[in-house]
């Protein structure tokens, strides 16, 4: 900063050593001044990048002790206070088996972001050490690594019903959720009942579907329902088949907004709507000079009372509305970070209550 000066050695030719781990890092201004026998004074500046901090690499992907068919994604972002000059990946057998020249070291773009794929199909079933490196101008160095399991007999996707559960009572209106997962880009969901496809889906950026259905898309009785994932090659892998106990006519409840999975961020609002199915035959009965007072009046209790959430699995409920509509909103500040399980239950007024459940994050 110009403040004070440190003696060099020698004159003409001079030299001057400094432990650069006692000034900040980054780009600093170096003064040198000169004064000849007669006292004249001369002031040179240069510019001198301290770098004595090793590259910060974040690697989200892979996961350590994942499995793969054989692509191998890199997602990440790395970052120097000077510049990155290397980035690569070694890889090496955990079992003694034979890693090719190749695949042994693979040099990637050295950006901010990372994302660059590695096809190691070619190599044999087994445990492998993935590392990623990053060195810098100065020669710091940053090494991360992850454990992975190649094994090319795995589906290249896995599809999951998450909700309703196996053999679960549904009435009216409700969601379908579910989470799927796949190496490729998965281009579509495909909804099958009664081994009948009916629907069709798009797979959210956290990686979870949903599928409503209405009465018009499901008949009185016991169900059996599957969910179909299509890879971008054209491949169809399947989840398990479930069963469902199914009256068109009933109380029900449904988030129409969000679906499994889903990031809360910014106190969203949670909406919705309930209601009861009433059936066509009985409601134009009840409408009919022949419809007793019992009858008219059991009808006109089959409309919502309250809606509810629970943030506990059913042990408390908060009040949200007296109406079919409802919502709520997420107090982000008052929430901890992480998944958080929220039932909904919908309550007649004739005592018949629906429920439904979702996850966010």
């Amino acid at each position: 900063n110009g403040n004070s000066y440190n003696n060099a050695v020698g004159a003409e030719n001079w030299s001057y050593t400094v432990d650069t781990r006692a000034i900040p890092g980054g780009t600093q201004v170096v003064f040198i001044k000169i004064t000849d026998k007669y006292g004249i004074e001369g002031l040179y500046s240069s510019l001198l990048n301290i770098d004595n901090q090793s590259p910060e690499v974040s690697l989200e992907l892979p996961l350590d002790d994942s499995t793969t068919t054989g692509p191998l994604f890199f997602s990440g972002n790395t970052f120097d206070n000077v510049e990155i000059t290397e980035l690569y990946v070694t890889i090496r057998s955990l079992e003694g088996r034979t890693v090719s020249k190749k695949l042994s070291r693979t040099d990637l773009t050295a950006d901010r972001i990372i994302t660059q794929v590695i096809d190691i199909s070619s190599l044999d079933n087994g445990f492998y050490n993935v590392e990623l490196t990053a060195d810098d101008k100065a020669g710091n160095i940053t090494r991360v690594s992850r454990n992975i399991q190649l094994d090319k007999s795995k589906p290249l996707a896995t599809v999951d019903i998450l909700y309703p559960l196996n053999g679960e009572h549904k009435q009216g209106v409700f969601n379908i959720y579910g989470q799927a997962a796949a190496e490729k880009k998965i281009i579509g969901l495909e909804l099958s009942i009664d081994n009948k496809k009916v629907a069709d889906a798009d797979l959210s950026s956290t990686g979870y579907y949903k599928f409503k259905i209405t009465p018009d898309m499901m008949v009185a009785g016991v169900h059996t329902y599957r969910v179909d994932s299509v890879i971008e090659d054209g491949t169809t892998i399947r989840s398990r088949e479930q069963s469902i106990d199914y009256s068109p006519s009933g109380a029900w409840v449904t988030i129409d907004n969000f679906t499994y999975g889903d990031f809360a961020i910014e106190r969203p609002y949670i909406r919705g709507n309930a209601g009861y199915a009433i059936d066509q035959d009985e409601l134009l009965l009840s409408k009919t000079k022949e419809a007793t007072p019992e009858l008219r009046r059991e009808v006109s209790l089959k409309k919502v009372a309250k809606v509810e959430l629970s943030l506990d699995n059913g042990k408390t409920f908060i009040p949200l509305s007296e109406k079919e509509k409802w919502r709520y909103r997420i107090e982000n500040q008052d929430i901890a970070e992480g998944y958080h399980f929220l039932l909904l239950r919908a309550t007649m007024m004739n005592g018949e209550t629906a429920t439904t459940r979702t996850i966010v994050q």
